[in-house]
């Protein structure tokens, strides 16, 4: 799944629902050249030192409180 407008509006519900449904899900993509930026593409990182997108910071605080 992925979110290009760099925010996480759409992932997030799309989370909750999948939870309920037991679907699974896979970020897309670790990835911050080749045009993969969060406007260009669904990148969950800004640098390979891991910073995060809005979209990758949507993702990451939804798997943080699923380990809770």
């Amino acid at each position: 799944m992925g979110e290009g407008d760099c925010r996480h509006t759409y992932i997030d519900p799309y989370m909750r629902w999948a939870d309920r449904h037991g679907v699974s899900y896979l970020g897309w993509t670790w990835d911050t050249h080749g045009g993969w930026t969060c406007r260009a593409g669904p990148s969950l990182i800004t640098d390979y030192s891991g910073s995060p997108t809005g979209f990758g910071i949507g993702l990451r605080e939804h798997l943080r409180a699923l380990a809770r």
